[in-house]
C-alpha cells in the first residue's frame, strides 16, 4: 500500500484505539511529521491531510471500522479489540495488522512485507 494510506490507517487506529483525537502522526519510515485534522463524532471518520490533499471518511461502529481514502479511492476495513488492529486495503488485496502501545502505532503491511512505526502527536 501507499505511504499516504498507511498514515491514514495509522492514524485512525491509533485514535479509535486511544479514543483521542490527535493533531499530528510522525513517519518513521519518512522521519517527517505529517498535520492531519480529525474528527471522530457520532460514529463518524473525518480526517484530512491539508498539505497533501488526503481526505478520509467513513465509519466507525463499535470495534469495526470502514473507510475511504481519497484521492487514491482506497476502500478499506479495519478492525481493533484493545491495543491490537488488523483490516484490509481493496486498492492492493492484502491485510495489515498492528498495534497502538501508548503514543506508538507498529503497523505491518503484507503488501510491503515489513513493519512501518508511528508516533501519534497531541
Amino acid at each position: 500500500m501507499t505511504p499516504s494510506i498507511r498514515t491514514s490507517i495509522a492514524y485512525i487506529a491509533g485514535c479509535l484505539i486511544q479514543k483521542k483525537t490527535f493533531s499530528a502522526l510522525h513517519d518513521g519510515s519518512l522521519g517527517n511529521v505529517i498535520v492531519l485534522s480529525g474528527s471522530f463524532n457520532n460514529g463518524n471518520i473525518d480526517v484530512h491531510d491539508r498539505k497533501n490533499g488526503v481526505s478520509v471518511i467513513g465509519l466507525s461502529v463499535g470495534n469495526d471500522a470502514s473507510f475511504l481514502h481519497s484521492p487514491e479511492n482506497a476502500s478499506i476495513t479495519l478492525q481493533h479489540n484493545g491495543v491490537e488492529f488488523k483490516g484490509s486495503d481493496t486498492t492492493t488485496n492484502r491485510s495489515f495488522n498492528g498495534s497502538v502501545i501508548g503514543m506508538t502505532v507498529k503497523l505491518y503491511d503484507y503488501d510491503e512485507g515489513k513493519y512501518f512505526y508511528y508516533g501519534l502527536v497531541e
